[in-house]
């Protein structure tokens, strides 16, 4: 029997040319991009080139594209890059800036926490 995968909201199959791809990464080539050494400057330079060629792809530039770990850590980047963006510009004009459900149903708690650390309020009647 053919098996069909539809809980994609928590872990996605790896399509096999980013498994090619990544299997150096994964079993020789590791290293922490944060490290001053060369093996670390070595996984620096590969994280950038991810980041050239993410950014090529649509169009954008390599200095603002972001890598998350996950759902939640994207979420919570959207929130805060839309809260401060949008506060930097209404903030000056005397503006209140108020709460907007930016994530998918799944992320909701994740989403009202974070906002909460921004300290906006909560659209009526959730907690």
């Amino acid at each position: 029997m053919r098996r069909i995968y539809f809980d994609h909201n928590s872990t996605t199959p790896v399509h096999p040319e980013v498994r090619a791809r990544m299997a150096p990464l994964l079993d020789a080539e590791f290293g922490n991009p944060s490290s001053v050494h060369e093996t670390g400057r070595q996984a620096r330079e590969r994280v950038e080139q991810a980041r050239r060629e993410v950014a090529a792809l649509v169009g954008g530039v390599a200095e603002e594209v972001v890598f998350c770990s996950g759902g939640t850590e994207a979420c919570n980047l959207a929130i805060r890059g839309l809260a401060y963006w949008h506060l930097s510009r209404l903030a000056p004009a005397g503006l209140k800036f108020g709460y907007a459900p930016l994530a998918p149903k799944e992320q909701r708690d994740a989403a009202i926490k974070e906002w909460r650390k921004l300290e906006l309020p909560p659209k009526s009647g959730e907690k």
